[in-house]
């Protein structure tokens, strides 16, 4: 798979922080975000509340007014997130409500990729955090786990194969090992060498001959 020069720099710089760190990294991230889309015009005394502006959406359906007139109407805030990471927009006005930055920047956007691979950089993507991994992430995880399931897949066969010939060759020992070691004797005849058979005629004929009794002329 291809990779861009973004996605190969995330990848080949990623470097460990603490959490505190890393939090500090997503609020500078954030706030390049809201600076953007709402521009700071005022503090606010509370410190959850990183600055006051405009509503945008509310800018679109007012008529333009003085800077005087749009100071009282700082209905709009960008807050920081107590329980979470990054900083979230909110208008008392319209109720608009943006609590995560990846997702107002929209899932599957340029936008929102580039934002998830800047913090995935800083490993603060995907469970816990308020970002998920990139897209092209996941896709090249995918592929690398297929790429290792068909490595594991060709060396069991391997090993598998091995097995069943290691086993084939056991067994035709065993079976050599098992036949009985006799010398076959000549077709149509007796098991019993010549030797022998010689040894046994001699025998024989040592014996003294048994003479019988005619018992007419008892």
């Amino acid at each position: 798979m291809h990779l861009t020069d973004t996605e190969k720099r995330a990848i080949s710089s990623k470097k460990t922080f603490t959490d505190q760190e890393k939090r500090g990294k997503i609020r500078e991230l954030d706030l390049e975000v809201w600076n953007s889309f709402a521009t700071p015009l005022a503090k606010h005394d509370k410190p959850t509340i990183a600055y006051r502006c405009l509503c945008p959406y509310c800018s679109l359906e007012k008529p333009k007014k003085n800077k005087q007139s749009q100071t009282h109407n700082l209905t709009a805030w960008v807050y920081h997130h107590t329980n979470g990471d990054g900083l979230g927009f909110y208008c008392a006005a319209c109720k608009a409500k943006h609590p995560r930055v990846y997702d107002f920047l929209g899932k599957g956007s340029a936008a929102a990729e580039e934002y998830a691979w800047k913090r995935f950089e800083i490993d603060a993507v995907g469970k816990g955090w308020y970002c998920p991994y990139p897209q092209r992430w996941n896709e090249i995880s995918a592929l690398n786990r297929q790429r290792k399931a068909a490595q594991h897949k060709a060396k069991d066969a391997l090993r598998k194969r091995e097995n069943q010939i290691a086993y084939a060759l056991r067994e035709k020992e065993a079976l050599k090992a098992a036949k009985p070691r006799t010398t076959p004797g000549t077709k149509g005849s007796c098991s019993v060498s010549k030797h022998q058979a010689a040894r046994e005629r001699k025998r024989f004929a040592s014996r003294p001959a048994r003479v019988l009794k005619n018992t007419e002329n008892l």
